[in-house]
């Protein structure tokens, strides 16, 4: 699950790993967002050349791996029934409790939120008033990442999943699927 195009150091990583993979004969996917999302940790404002970064060092990189790697948007893994399920989700809260206490299924949709709000400005106690467009687009980046993971999951069968971080709202949801 390839979301860090634009941290060098971890990106760098994960294509190391990638190579280890393909020069022992396994077959690689990167999977990724294309900017289909509507936030993310590096661009909260949605900045269009931000997004283009990004996705540029991300082909780039992978176009350098040595043998057979497939890319696949997260977004193709989309089922109609989710998309409906991801406008119902819940964006209005009452406290940062609130928030934190917030469920999809069994995943901790709401914890993760709190923490890539968190570290906007690195705060621990940050007001949720102040961030009521961050929550709300967290929440449906965090539930369409959830149900597309689930739906890649159960299409590919994936034997094995790399995923940077874990506790954000862009990586959780990974886990939990």
């Amino acid at each position: 699950y390839c979301n860090v195009g634009h941290f060098i150091e971890v990106f760098e990583i994960q294509l190391e790993i990638a190579q280890q993979h393909l020069d022992r004969g396994d077959s690689v996917e990167f999977l990724f967002c294309d900017g289909f999302i509507p936030i993310c940790e590096i661009n909260i404002k949605k900045e269009l050349e931000t997004c283009l970064y990004c996705i540029g060092r991300r082909n780039s990189g992978i176009s350098l791996l040595k043998g057979k790697v497939s890319k696949k948007n997260l977004i193709q893994f989309t089922k109609f029934q989710d998309i409906q399920k991801v406008k119902n989700l819940r964006i209005d809260f009452n406290s940062l409790e609130d928030l934190k206490n917030y469920k999809l299924e069994s995943f901790d949709i709401g914890q993760s939120v709190y923490s890539s709000i968190a570290d906007i400005k690195r705060e621990h106690l940050p007001n949720i008033i102040d961030y009521k467009g961050e929550i709300t687009k967290f929440i449906k980046a965090a539930g369409k990442i959830y149900f597309c993971m689930k739906n890649f999951i159960q299409k590919r069968k994936p034997d094995l999943v790399y995923i940077y971080n874990g506790r954000h709202a862009l990586e959780r949801p990974v886990i939990e699927a």
